[in-house]
């Protein structure tokens, strides 16, 4: 997917008390001006909204979620190095396994 070129600039000023209600409303959704103003001029701010895709805790999650993938990629990768030798010792299965249930149990802490 190739990413939409934003060519056009468009700015306008407000009042501290025109601001005031959007800035409190992007500090709550950890939004920056740029990013609220756009999904509000292009009435996308309430699908974005709805898919929760701009919590704290979705952007925790996702965080998360990149870095287990990252390790899962490393084990599997040791494990396929090794098993070309003709097979996997036991200490390092083991040291996967217990990889993969540390990353387990992260997951499963942050989702709680």
């Amino acid at each position: 997917m190739s990413k939409k070129n934003k060519e056009v600039i468009v700015s306008f000023r407000l009042s501290s008390a025109e601001f005031e209600p959007f800035e409190k409303e992007m500090i709550r959704l950890g939004m920056s001006k740029s990013k609220y103003f756009n999904l509000l001029v292009t009435g996308k701010l309430e699908e974005s909204l709805a898919s929760g895709h701009n919590t704290k805790d979705y952007k925790k999650l996702l965080f998360f979620v990149n870095k287990a993938s990252n390790n899962i990629n490393q084990i599997a990768k040791r494990l396929n190095v090794e098993s070309k030798g003709g097979a996997i010792k036991e200490a390092t299965y083991i040291k996967a396994m217990n990889a993969l249930i540390s990353i387990r149990d992260s997951l499963l802490s942050v989702i709680k």
